[in-house]
């Protein structure tokens, strides 16, 4: 057995005890993933965009697009405050940040039931 596959079953056999899915795609077809392309199109232009602004060296490249990330973390979404989870419930999050740390939110509804 090679190295490298080895790696891969232990891999594949971490992320099935986290309870994690792996579903790999074709070779060279990274771009069939229109979400995760587009958000990385997202992140690098406004990173881009401070760096020009700024007229910081390259070096800052790194720290441009950890601060852009944290930027768009806690910029308002429409499309958070629509979403509707399994129960009807609809969700008070304005913020991907908000969503993925509920920061004051409650945790029962006005019956008492646990908001999932």
């Amino acid at each position: 057995m090679r190295l490298s596959s080895l790696h891969n079953k232990t891999f594949r056999l971490v992320l099935a005890s986290s309870g994690i899915t792996y579903e790999p795609c074709p070779p060279y077809t990274h771009g069939k993933n229109g979400v995760a392309e587009r958000m990385i199109k997202t992140i690098t232009e406004k990173a881009r965009a401070m760096i020009i602004d700024s007229q910081a060296p390259i070096e800052f490249w790194g720290e441009s697009v950890n601060t852009a990330v944290n930027l768009h973390q806690r910029s308002p979404n429409e499309g958070l405050s629509k979403r509707d989870d399994r129960d009807g419930y609809n969700a008070p999050y304005e913020m991907p940040y908000e969503m993925l740390h509920a920061f004051g939110k409650p945790t029962h509804d006005d019956d008492g039931n646990k908001i999932s």
